[in-house]
This record gives structure tokens, sequence and C-alpha cells, in this order.
């Protein structure tokens, strides 16, 4: 159940704005499929969409397809809502995110979506899933606004932070603290030190090519290597070892991922 109300929570923060436009500039790793419906498009037009559909496949996929379905129904009946159900309210951009930064002790995930013109569809999936999370799961709804936007929040106990959502226009948000969302707000307004804004962020998606592509999988080391100096994991012998195997010069890594009409087309920037 946590895991799909994950998914549900991080889809909030206005369509027209790239998510990449309202992270923080220390985010440490950032996982984007750009655009749903464009990559739908693209994979049914390319050569994978037709070996998945061949008869020839069928022998492979037969049985973990009637599993998958057997194992959604299952969920739709004890938990009211299957991880499809949270895909078809999908539209636009959808993001995963680990970010770090002041008042933060640990990196923070989050999941962040544009589900487009399915704001019904998404309320009527928070409904049961809040259900299964309050009267079962024992867990405390509270609700708090900030700059005009509803945040949510699961608190089990006497627990200080928990699950969080907030629906900011077409973009939902999840996480597991309030005030990470708070701040996605707050530098939304701002645009500034965003990760959009970040050099070392810019220079590395610059590579990335003209089409633009599906899948980006973006690793920041600065920011990994500040994180683990900053809270101790790595002290200052361990930094002699790190930097004569020459991974503190590792700056950045993409990945990406393009469906064009001949396959599939990756790249990876170091």
């Amino acid at each position: 159940m946590r895991t799909v109300l994950s998914v549900l929570v991080l889809a909030a923060l206005a369509a027209a704005q790239s998510f990449d436009e309202v992270l923080p500039d220390t985010t440490i790793a950032y996982v984007s499929i750009e655009d749903i419906a464009r990559t739908k498009e693209r994979y049914e037009k390319s050569p994978l969409a037709a070996l998945w559909k061949d008869d020839a496949m069928k022998a492979f996929t037969e049985k973990p397809l009637a599993k998958w379905a057997e194992w959604m129904e299952e969920m739709r009946k004890e938990e009211g809502i299957t991880p499809d159900d949270v895909l078809a309210v999908l539209a636009g951009q959808f993001a995963f995110a680990l970010v770090w930064g002041e008042g933060f002790d640990e990196p923070e995930g989050m999941v962040l979506a544009d589900i487009g013109e399915n704001g019904d569809k998404f309320k009527e999936l928070v409904a049961k899933a809040e259900k299964n999370l309050v009267e079962e799961g024992g867990r405390k709804r509270d609700e708090q606004e900030f700059h005009g936007v509803k945040i949510v929040t699961y608190r089990r106990g006497e627990e200080t932070s928990g699950a969080s959502w907030m629906l900011d226009g077409k973009t939902v948000v999840l996480g597991q603290n309030a005030e990470l969302l708070k701040d996605l707000l707050a530098r939304k307004e701002r645009k500034e030190d965003t990760l959009a804004t970040r050099d070392l962020y810019k220079r590395t998606r610059a590579r990335a090519g003209s089409r633009g592509p599906d899948l980006v999988i973006y690793a920041d080391g600065v920011n990994l290597l500040k994180m683990l100096r900053e809270s101790g994991e790595i002290e200052d012998e361990d930094m002699k070892i790190v930097s004569a195997l020459g991974i503190a010069a590792l700056e950045a890594l993409e990945l990406n991922f393009t469906i064009q009409p001949n396959g599939l087309v990756m790249r990876m920037f170091l």
C-alpha cells in the first residue's frame, strides 16, 4: 500500500514546469520519464512494440501476463487500488528524485507526476488509499495549507513526519516529509537554487541531443560526495582513498534512452 501511495503522491507541481525547475540544486539523483504520452506513441511505432506483439513472443509472455492480471485482481480486493490504476491517471512527466539539503539528516525520496485532466480520478484513488491507511493502518490524517496548496500527511502514533502528498494544479507530489513539499512550493515561486539552474546539471543535460530523450537518469557526484562528507559517512582518511581511485573526479553521470523508429538509442555521459 505504501508503494502505491508513494506513486500517487508525487504528481502535482504544475505541468507547465519541468520538475527539474522546482527540485533543489542539492538533488543527488533524478530519474524522469519526460512525457508519458509521447513515449507511448513512440513505443507503438517502434520495432520494440512489434516484437512484443509477435506471435513468437507469446510463449514467453503469456504466463507472466496472466500472473500479473491475477496479482492485480488480488491487490484490488485487498487494497482497493492497483499500480495499473495509478498508471491510468498519469498524463505527462513522471519523475523520482533523491534530494538532500539543510535541515535533512539523510536523503529524502520523492515522486512527482503530471496527471493532466485526471484530477477527479486521482482523488478517487486517494480516497481508497486513505481508507486503507487510516481505518486499517491506524494512521492519523493531518492537513495543512502552504502557499495556497493543501498538504496531507499520514502519521503513525507520535511520529513528527509521515507520508505526505499535495496536488498543485495538475501536478502531484509525494514524499515522506511535508517540509520538503513546502520547500518545493517556495522554490517554485522563487525560481532560484533549483536543479535546472545548477551549472553542472545544465552542462550534463546539454549533451543529450536535439531529440528529447524518453527516459533520463541523472546522478550528481558532487552533491553525493558532499552529503557523505557532511553526514560523517566518509572521513578524511576515506577521502584519500576516494581521490586516489579517481572517484572524486566523477562530477556527474547521465544515462538517457530515446525510442526511435529503428530501435532504442542509449547515451551515457560522464
